[in-house]
């Protein structure tokens, strides 16, 4: 698989919409694990919940990323690119 340096150099380098969301989703989700980290509760009620909203921003992360590597996989098979 090319970087975006190296397919930038040989004429493939690809900036859609779908790129464009995907950036901002890790954006958005790395937002959300900075404010949850940063946030101080005094009470146990209040620390779990924190702690929830950050277990679900690494549930999210981690489903978006398996799902992206299954995509890529996919399209390697497809494309007769079998590592």
């Amino acid at each position: 698989m090319l970087s975006f340096g190296e397919r930038l150099k040989v004429g493939h380098a690809t900036l859609n919409w779908r790129v464009l969301g995907a950036f901002l989703t890790a954006v958005v989700l790395h937002a959300l694990w900075d404010t949850f980290a940063s946030i101080r509760s005094a009470t146990f009620v209040g620390f779990l919940g924190v702690t929830m909203l950050s277990l679900l921003v690494a549930l999210v992360s981690l489903v978006l990323l398996i799902r992206r590597v299954r995509e890529a996989r996919r399209a390697d098979e497809d494309s007769g690119r079998v590592e």
